[in-house]
């Protein structure tokens, strides 16, 4: 996707007739005080201080003195701000609080389902849809959720989905009261210089020698130097440099070493055997990779085995608890083993038929061993959640699960 990005400014004329903001204004109203604050913390964002801004945000929402959809939208912008630091899981939960604190207030407000719904698509773990974003934003309300769910789409992964969003904020024509969104709309103009160049990279053909390996390293790391935004997208060069360095070792190891494109497919093996709970398997598949299988790539799928299975073990060896299938139905545990849990009747449940969330919430002991459990069986944010927040207290496990994510990106 070619797209030409010139920042725009504050000053920039604007007489477009756009429809009322629907929920409220959020510009400070008739409140001097907390339109201040708000272009304080706007200012940080601006400045690239992201988790600056989150605070001033938040300390904002916090102040007993402001309610209403002030509290409500102020909890978004700092939502926004930890998407903008590469931190998904604190921007989900501050969007729970956003949710709940809409919740409490008048019906007047309640009434609105704008809102609402943006939360709900950003508060939940899986992927936005098409159904989620709107085709023609109207307001500010839903500019700014069209913002937010461009991110979560780039930090989950789906660069290409997100950039078109991105696009449609920077085209936005909205009043000039609402200048403040140009902030936004010039960040968005980053996102689609960095897809830019994932896309360039993409579009390289697999190296045939040495030589061309190195031509692709050097290009990789020149064009990671360009990147501005913060997160996924150095993930992904990172992923694709290592690759890359594991291949020209292959070709100056072995002079007849002929690449092939078998990874991909044998990684998304692994992918589907972790998605149905079969960790033994992922093991066996292990022992022997493709030609071409980057070692660090290796290490990380074989360290995210063991985690799992550990936990799935620790799991197994306690009894007479309850839990709940994939269907709602409630069960209560006597034992179980790797074929899955066994019930007092003597039948076994599948552990492919349980819900990961509920096995996650009650048996969290070794929190890296249920990091690695919620990755495999697909639960990614989720993971991502509870690595965000033992990497705050273990810098050991920081360096690691880094070390995993750059491995086993593509």
């Amino acid at each position: 996707m070619e797209v030409t990005t010139h920042p725009k400014t504050l000053a920039e004329p604007n007489d477009t007739q756009n429809k009322e903001p629907k929920i409220f204004n959020p510009n400070g109203g008739n409140q001097p005080n907390i339109e201040k604050r708000w272009r304080e913390a706007r200012q940080l964002v601006e400045s690239g201080n992201y988790e600056k801004a989150s605070e001033r945000f938040l300390s904002i929402s916090r102040d007993p003195t402001v309610s209403g959809m002030e509290q409500v939208w102020t909890s978004l912008e700092a939502s926004i701000a930890n998407s903008l630091a590469g931190k998904p899981g604190v921007a989900r939960r501050l969007i729970s609080k956003s949710l709940s604190d809409f919740e409490t207030l008048p019906e007047h407000y309640s009434k609105q389902q704008h809102y609402r719904e943006l939360c709900l698509v950003l508060e939940r773990i899986k992927l936005p849809t098409s159904n989620d974003i709107p085709e023609e934003p109207q307001n500010i309300t839903v500019w700014m959720g069209t913002f937010a769910i461009a991110l979560k789409l780039w930090e989950q992964g789906k660069w290409e989905e997100a950039l078109p969003l991105f696009a449609k904020v920077r085209g936005a024509e909205l009043p000039n009261k609402l200048s403040w969104f140009v902030i936004y709309q010039n960040i968005a103009d980053v996102y689609l210089g960095d897809g830019q160049i994932l896309a360039r990279l993409r579009k390289f053909p697999p190296p045939k020698d040495r030589q061309e390996a190195n031509r692709l390293i050097g290009e990789i790391t020149n064009s990671s130097k360009n990147l501005r935004s913060i997160g996924r997208a150095n993930y992904n060069l990172d992923a694709r440099l290592t690759y890359l360095l594991q291949l020209r070792k292959e070709f100056q190891t072995s002079p007849g070493f002929v690449h092939s494109l078998t990874w991909e497919q044998f990684q998304g093996h692994l992918k589907s055997k972790g998605r149905t709970y079969c960790f033994d398997e992922i093991e066996a598949l292990l022992q022997n990779p493709p030609e071409d299988a980057p070692s660090e790539a290796v290490w990380a799928w074989y360290y995210l085995q063991r985690n799992a299975a550990a936990f799935m073990n620790n799991i197994a060896i306690h009894n007479q608890w309850t839990t709940e299938k994939k269907n709602g139905e409630k069960i209560t545990v006597v034992s179980g083993d790797s074929n899955g849990l066994k019930l007092d009747d003597g039948s076994v449940v599948p552990w492919s038929e349980l819900r990961p969330e509920h096995l996650l919430n009650k048996w969290v002991k070794n929190e890296a061993q249920a990091i690695s459990f919620a990755w495999l069986v697909g639960l990614n944010e989720k993971a991502e959640d509870l690595a965000e927040d033992l990497s705050g207290r273990n810098e050991e496990f920081k360096t690691t699960w880094r070390r995993v994510i750059i491995a086993t990106s593509q």
